[in-house]
């Protein structure tokens, strides 16, 4: 369900919107506001609306910037980490996922 959140985040800035996320800590008040069944559970509260001045899309970190490969710290370098391990040794975590 998170994903599908992120993607849908994602849409709608791309169309220049400007989507703010909440997840209350208790959704019980919900369910019972919209008739949901309790076996169902509100994952995020999404208020969409558009910006009040020209939104500048922020630049992005690059990969060497979020990724290590074989250890924390050791920074990506796809050529030189490939040659020497086959592709089950390596082990690339990211930095943002926190993996």
């Amino acid at each position: 369900m998170r994903l599908s959140i992120g993607y849908l985040l994602l849409a709608l800035e791309e169309a220049g919107l400007a989507p703010l996320t909440y997840t209350p800590p208790r959704v019980d008040w919900a369910n019972e506001l919209l008739g949901v069944h309790r076996n169902y559970f509100l994952q995020a509260i999404i208020p969409v609306g558009r910006p009040k001045g020209k939104k500048v899309k922020e630049l992005g970190l690059s990969l060497e910037d979020i990724t290590f490969c074989n250890g924390w710290g050791t920074g990506y370098q796809p050529a030189a980490s490939m040659n020497n391990h086959s592709y089950d040794q390596v082990i690339c975590l990211d930095a943002t996922s926190g993996w």
